[in-house]
């Protein structure tokens, strides 16, 4: 942007982040979170810990981040409808 001597007023608008993309960072840190909260549970409820406790914590991170993916797919198709 330098190199292109864009405006600093542009290039503030293009490198701060949205309303909408404030919430969803936010909705996606919950989802990691959770999910990590989640796994960190079921594993501690299933002794002795070993590689199933990893895989249980592992399966919920990734079920957390389907559940984001799913969020994101939901919000730009509604977005697309307006």
């Amino acid at each position: 942007m330098i190199e292109k001597e864009v405006s600093d007023k542009v290039a503030e608008q293009i490198l701060q982040p949205t309303k909408n993309d404030t919430k969803s960072q936010a909705f996606k840190w919950f989802l990691i979170l959770a999910g990590m909260g989640i796994g960190l549970g079921l594993a501690s409820a299933t002794t002795p810990f070993g590689i199933h406790s990893i895989a249980i914590i592992v399966c919920c991170l990734s079920l957390s981040f389907l559940g984001y993916f799913s969020y994101m797919k939901r919000s730009e198709n509604n977005n697309l409808n307006k």
